[in-house]
């Protein structure tokens, strides 16, 4: 006995009613569907394409598309929640003005894509193309881009709060007067990003290359850098209190006139740096290495450098007010207009509890 097939819908309206009737739609071709203000909710499409169809102000609540090819539509005005993609194809997709909590887009192929003006809450980018994507002005919360291509991607006036990129392959990106706020990046390569200007305060980088990047005059306060290389980086003039530089190699660095009041350097590498006019209250640097490096007129009032090595570095004119120098090596360095006399030096008492506990 043949299965009867739903009569294939010819209008957006028709295809509405099939869905409330209760019918699942597949292999089929839907070409210049006009969707505006229809109700495609809770509908389940499977190997559909759509072709040159318009899905302005549709309601698509808990709608399912798997397996489904996407051609020139425009997706505009939305508000509605739990929408899924499922290794579907997109190709010259505009998603323009939606309120979009929930959407999932799994395993799609979105290169080329224009998100513009788009509210999304707990939307989640899994395994997906997104090579030449374009985001415009765009607020993104609790967003998640799970093993995404991001080569040649755009990222312009967006606010990104309590986002999650991991794993993700970034290259010849543009990021333009964005703003990031409590960000988790795993394994990102953004090496050569320019982040100028950016708030990152809050964010985490984990076992990334952000190799050569630039945070000139970037609000970095709190930020975390694990595991992760930051060498060659530019960050003059930045907000750095508090960040968690610890065991970082930070080879070639600029710090020119940045705050780092309160960060942790223990064990840093800090070769062939720049931390002219520096600010570093309080900063910890206990067992940095500090080579060939430029500390001229820097405040290290209340610094800890113990235990560090300090070779061929510029100090001249800096502020070591009761800065702590226990058990630190210190060897062919420029003190000149110094108050390196108000340092505290090596405390004898912890010298010996230190050799005890050995």
């Amino acid at each position: 006995m043949e299965l009867l097939q739903p009569t294939l819908p010819t209008t957006g309206k028709e295809l509405s009613q099939q869905i409330k009737a209760g019918e699942i739609h597949s292999d089929c071709v839907f070409n210049n569907f006009d969707f505006n203000q229809q109700d495609l909710s809770g509908g389940i499409f499977a190997k559909i394409t759509f072709n040159n169809c318009n899905f302005t102000q549709t309601n698509l609540q808990q709608a399912l598309f798997n397996n489904c090819r996407f051609l020139n539509c425009t997706f505009c005005q939305l508000e509605c929640e739990d929408v899924n993609f499922i290794e579907s194809h997109f190709e010259q997709a505009k998603f323009e003005n939606n309120q979009q909590k929930r959407f999932n887009f799994i395993s799609c192929n979105l290169e080329n894509a224009r998100f513009s003006n788009i509210n999304v809450e707990g939307g989640v980018f899994q395994q997906c193309n997104l090579n030449s994507t374009t985001f415009i002005e765009n607020n993104i919360d609790v967003g998640v881009f799970n093993e995404c291509e991001l080569q040649k991607t755009e990222f312009k006036k967006c606010e990104f709060t309590r986002t999650t990129f991991n794993d993700c392959n970034f290259a010849h990106n543009r990021i333009v007067q964005c703003q990031f706020s409590l960000m988790f990046f795993s394994k990102a390569n953004l090496s050569g990003i320019d982040f100028s200007g950016m708030q990152l305060s809050q964010s985490q980088f984990m076992n990334s290359n952000l190799t050569g990047c630039s945070f000139q005059k970037s609000e970095l306060k709190q930020i975390a850098f694990t595991g992760t290389r930051i060498v060659k980086c530019n960050f003059s003039d930045a907000n750095m209190e508090m960040a968690n530089l610890y065991e970082a190699d930070l080879t070639g660095a600029h710090f020119k006139n940045s705050n780092l009041n309160q960060c942790s350097l223990q064990k840093a590498k800090l070769c062939g740096c720049d931390l002219t006019s520096a600010t570093l209250e309080m900063a910890q640097l206990k067992e940095a290495q500090i080579t060939l490096s430029i500390l001229s007129r820097a405040n290290l009032t209340y610094a800890d450098l113990s235990n560090s090595f300090i070779s061929e570095c510029d100090f001249s004119m800096a502020n070591v007010f009761m800065a702590k120098m226990h058990e630190s090596f210190e060897e062919k360095c420029i003190w000149s207009g110094t108050n390196k006399s108000s340092a505290q030096g090596t405390n004898e008492q912890l010298k010996k509890a230190e050799q005890l506990g050995k």
